[in-house]
């Protein structure tokens, strides 16, 4: 039985720590305070976040990936409820992390 209980224990904090300190979760964490996010919403915006981490990794695209998310990070904001990036703001950013993509890409 304690066994049992210290694997739950292990699993659920190890679960729950998953997203502190990494760039999913920064994301997700500016995201929601503006969206009033619930448990599933916000498990749904990691699962996403870590999806496009791991796409862009599998290009090669690390720093790309992580230099636009920051530009994101540094310029959204909150307009009412919304979680709101203009295009505009991290265009640079995108533009290379379009270009590692497809310059890594055999297609």
């Amino acid at each position: 039985m304690k066994q049992t209980c210290a694997l739950l224990a292990v699993l659920f904090f190890g679960a729950a720590t998953t997203a502190c300190g990494s760039l999913s979760g920064d994301r997700c964490d500016q995201s929601c305070h503006c969206r009033d996010c619930g448990t599933r919403e916000y498990d749904e915006c990691i699962l996403s976040a870590d999806y496009d981490e791991d796409y862009y990794g599998a290009y090669g695209c690390d720093i790309e990936y992580e230099d636009y998310a920051d530009c994101e990070l540094a310029k959204a904001r909150c307009v009412g409820d919304s979680y709101f990036v203009d295009p505009t703001d991290c265009t640079g950013e995108i533009a290379r992390l379009n270009d590692c993509v497809h310059d890594n890409s055999s297609l």
